[in-house]
């Protein structure tokens, strides 16, 4: 796709003709996941966005193996949703310690 460089709608700090904003929807909060509990980054697997589930697994897995399956097996109890299930079976497979 062809577009003018001098286009007076371009966005010349970020490269684009146009920016879609949505006026009506609030920003996100930014969620940080340093310095947090491995009980407190298997919540944040439960967030609607993909971004700060995403940032959750990477801090998760740079944990120890040992106090991260720890904090999911006392997690699992509590947990009903398949995809959190999932999260659970994913982590132990990521340490290559799934129980079965």
């Amino acid at each position: 796709m062809q577009y003018s460089q001098r286009d007076p709608n371009r966005d010349h700090v970020h490269g684009r003709i146009y920016r879609l904003v949505y006026n009506d929807k609030p920003l996100l909060t930014p969620v940080t996941q340093h310095g947090k509990s491995v009980s407190e980054l298997l919540a944040q697997l439960d967030d609607p966005e993909p971004r700060v589930r995403s940032r959750a697994r990477l801090e998760i897995h740079q944990r120890p193996q040992d106090e991260v399956l720890a904090a999911v097996n006392a997690w699992l109890p509590s947990v009903s949703d398949d995809r959190m299930l999932s999260e659970a079976l994913w982590i132990h497979q990521s340490y290559h310690a799934v129980d079965l």
